[in-house]
């Protein structure tokens, strides 16, 4: 019917900064997980689904300082059946890849 419910906000941090966003399934637990790139604070960000509407128990990576991620993407990469993530490094004019490894 095209009516959404209520906005709900998560901060991915002061100054963070945050560009790109994308969901998958990265623990095998059949619920959608989230992904966000913060070129703030440099960081990569999952935050686990629920399976309810709600996010939580966030971990976060670090791309190296001043690298700017920008874009993320997701796939199989290595073809273990566990997602892998690519993501687009601005200042450092490079792409990095994270291996899922069980």
């Amino acid at each position: 019917n095209g009516i959404f419910s209520l906005v709900t906000i998560y901060s991915t941090g002061i100054g963070s900064n945050p560009h790109g966003i994308t969901i998958g399934d990265f623990n095998n637990d059949h619920i959608l997980d989230i992904i966000a790139v913060t070129a703030g604070t440099n960081e990569v960000i999952l935050a686990q689904g629920y399976g309810n509407g709600t996010f939580g128990n966030e971990t976060s990576y670090t791309t190296g300082y001043n690298f700017n991620p920008y874009a993320v993407a997701v796939g199989y990469f290595n073809g273990d059946n566990w997602l892998d993530i690519a993501i687009a490094i601005y200042q450092g004019d490079h792409i990095e890849i994270l291996l899922k490894t069980c």
